[in-house]
């Protein structure tokens, strides 16, 4: 009903709206003064018939006159709505095409930070979605990422920190410039995401791990990152999943590797749905 009322309202505000309303009282008022029993006094015996007559008769014409002025601006507003729907459908589909490139990378450092170095290749990016990996596969994070167009020697988690923050960056784009008047579940979608990305971030933990050392003893000097990846390693003697949920990781050191663990799987669920919807407006 309230959309009913919207449409109604909308439609008063147009230039034909407006005319249909002035020409509906304009025919209101011919119908009730040639239905009313006014005494035409000063008409000659006869003439009030023929009177009432043409009144009648224009205001039916009024009558159809706002009936064809409404289906006219119907159909105008019909064709400007699907042609404002076409444009933005090409919009978003030029935006996906280096979004989808974007995706791509983001998806291949995703198998380099959540696979052990030795099954990284037997991971298909093709079946990325499918895959579905355990808290010790991110043992191996702080491992180059073996891509020698991502940068053989960077760690493998800063390289996919880059790619999030590339994706990121570039869904707030599509944000910024799309309505997304008819397509709400992709921009509610990429909203999602840039939300998720931003919440609860742990890269600055994540990252920082990477400078510092677990001793200021030279003979026991070890790389805060070694030793995070031996605990991941270790998730069955350790078990950081079950810890983190009984609330026992507060103020621990592998709650961000945790908490990443959860997130980037949310990440990847968002991507996965995105796809799905981008597959349907491309057949739409």
């Amino acid at each position: 009903m309230k959309n009913l009322l919207m449409r109604i309202w909308k439609w008063i505000n147009t230039l034909a709206g407006r005319v249909a309303v002035h020409l509906l009282i304009l025919s209101g008022g011919l119908i009730f003064i040639a239905c009313s029993d006014i005494e035409k006094s000063w008409m000659i015996k006869g003439q009030a018939d023929n009177v009432n007559n043409i009144l009648l008769g224009i205001a039916t014409n009024l009558i159809g006159i706002i009936i064809t002025v409404s289906f006219v601006q119907y159909a105008i507003d019909k064709h400007n709505e699907e042609e404002m729907k076409r444009q933005e459908k090409d919009k978003i589909l030029r935006y996906n095409s280096y979004l989808e490139v974007l995706v791509r990378r983001y998806l291949i450092l995703y198998i380099s930070v959540f696979t052990r170095l030795e099954n990284r290749e037997k991971i298909d990016i093709e079946k990325v979605f499918d895959y579905n990996p355990g808290f010790a596969d991110l043992s191996d994070l702080y491992k180059t990422s073996l891509l020698i167009n991502e940068g053989f020697l960077k760690p493998s988690i800063v390289l996919y920190y880059e790619s999030e923050k590339n994706v990121k960056d570039f869904m707030l784009q599509m944000i910024e410039n799309i309505d997304f008047k008819f397509y709400k579940s992709i921009g509610e979608l990429l909203l999602s995401f840039v939300v998720k990305v931003d919440d609860l971030n742990m890269s600055g933990e994540i990252l920082g791990n990477i400078e510092v050392y677990s001793s200021v003893s030279s003979k026991k000097r070890k790389a805060m990152s070694e030793v995070i990846s031996e605990y991941i390693r270790d998730e069955e003697k350790h078990n950081w999943i079950e810890k983190f949920k009984k609330g026992e990781l507060n103020g621990n050191i592998m709650l961000p590797y945790v908490v990443f663990f959860y997130k980037v799987q949310d990440q990847v669920s968002m991507i996965s749905k995105y796809k799905d919807l981008i597959d349907k407006l491309k057949e739409d």
